[in-house]
């Protein structure tokens, strides 16, 4: 099998997964006696071999991001969209010595059609020739209140039809266009369809070790893609047996302190418990008069619900709840991210104080281990500074 070029293996049998033991669902096993030895205590997950869909040219599902991404129709409403053309490329290799040319030829074979699109042989008046297309180039800074711009490195950028805040992650009847900035933050976008468009992009945490009964050998010295190793969500107990994440702001780093997943805590039986994460911050300057702001951004949520304190619990409600979200599967389908729920919740200045604050983040639904949410950032940001 050969997803890419750093993403190539030798697969088990179907035989090797019926004499397996089945995990958590049905697509994950744990060979114990396959034909090869070499696969003996691996997982074997489809999951595991999944790819990112950033061109949009194909129907979506329910299996991943749930039902918030499916397309409806009214009564008597049209619909019109291109799909392909789809190109398909058989190749062979001499004998199984020279298996690794395959994908290789495949590779060259595809920079070929790249350099060929859009074709020019379909005759639809619904595929739009090169002279229709159009090109759209920038330069991309994020900026911080109070500091200078920054380079927007290896961004997603992208461009899809016009709607409110965040509707292109559940859009899918139209078309969309995706690129990633360079170095400096600049990007080009390329042979899309001119019309009104609207533009985002995101980031990740620490993710743990896999256990080392379950794990699969592709991805071992694999950074870039350990988030794809099984039962990563079972790690959190592990690392955190007796209380839960405790994050300290200007101590911490978020690559090695911020568990990648906010997620249930086993208790063992199939049983499990809300946990409550903490952020502790300093507010070294004398607090102003107004709302602060706390934007919190999630990168996935499953059957979730998020509730927010400030500086203590003991209130019966919290000062914030996103109620019930979610549906993404994004925990036990091995992602980093499904949709993207940006909540901007104002605090008055009465529930902060000069010195040390908490942030209590409580997910507070348990009923089975992939309940949780994803996190993108965090911020908290103070009212206007008067004018003197």
């Amino acid at each position: 099998m050969a997803i890419s070029d750093t993403r190539q293996r030798n697969m088990p049998a179907m035989s090797d997964r019926e004499k397996g033991q089945p995990l958590a669902y049905p697509e994950a096993v744990h060979l114990t006696h396959p034909s090869n030895p070499q696969f003996r205590g691996e997982v074997d997950d489809k999951y595991q071999y999944s790819i990112e869909n950033t061109d949009n040219n194909m129907f979506v599902s329910t299996h991943y991001a749930g039902k918030e991404v499916t397309m409806s129709f009214q009564e008597g409403e049209t619909y019109k969209k291109v799909f392909g053309p789809v190109f398909v490329y058989l190749n062979s290799a001499s004998s199984d010595v020279h298996f690794q040319s395959l994908w290789s030829d495949a590779v060259q074979q595809l920079s070929k059609e790249i350099k060929s699109w859009p074709y020019d042989f379909p005759k639809s008046k619904y595929f739009f020739p090169f002279n229709q297309r159009g090109i759209v180039a920038g330069h991309l800074q994020v900026q911080e209140r109070g500091e200078s711009s920054k380079y927007a490195k290896n961004a997603y950028v992208g461009l899809a039809l016009p709607g409110d805040a965040g509707s292109w992650q559940k859009e899918s009847k139209g078309y969309q266009f995706w690129t990633r900035t360079d170095g400096n933050g600049y990007f080009v976008i390329k042979m899309l369809y001119l019309g009104n468009t609207t533009y985002r992009s995101a980031a990740e945490f620490y993710v743990p070790d896999p256990y080392p009964t379950l794990m699969n050998k592709l991805y071992n010295n694999d950074n870039k893609n350990k988030f794809r190793q099984y039962g990563l969500w079972e790690r959190y107990a592990d690392m955190y047996p007796n209380h839960d994440l405790i994050y300290t702001v200007g101590v911490d780093n978020y690559k090695k302190d911020w568990f990648f997943a906010h997620v249930t805590r086993s208790t063992g039986h199939n049983t499990f418990q809300p946990t409550t994460w903490k952020i502790i911050f300093k507010l070294q300057n004398s607090i102003l008069r107004g709302n602060y702001t706390l934007q919190l951004a999630l990168a996935s949520a499953s059957k979730s619900e998020l509730q927010v304190w400030f500086n203590g619990q003991s209130a019966n409600r919290p000062q914030f709840t996103t109620g019930v979200i979610g549906g993404d599967s994004v925990i036990a389908r091995h992602g980093i991210h499904g949709l993207h729920r940006l909540y901007s919740i104002d605090v008055g200045s009465d529930h902060l104080v000069k010195g040390m604050n908490t942030i209590y983040l409580r997910q507070s639904r348990a009923q089975d281990p992939f309940q949780g949410v994803m996190y993108d950032y965090i911020s908290l940001e103070s009212p206007p500074t008067p004018i003197t």
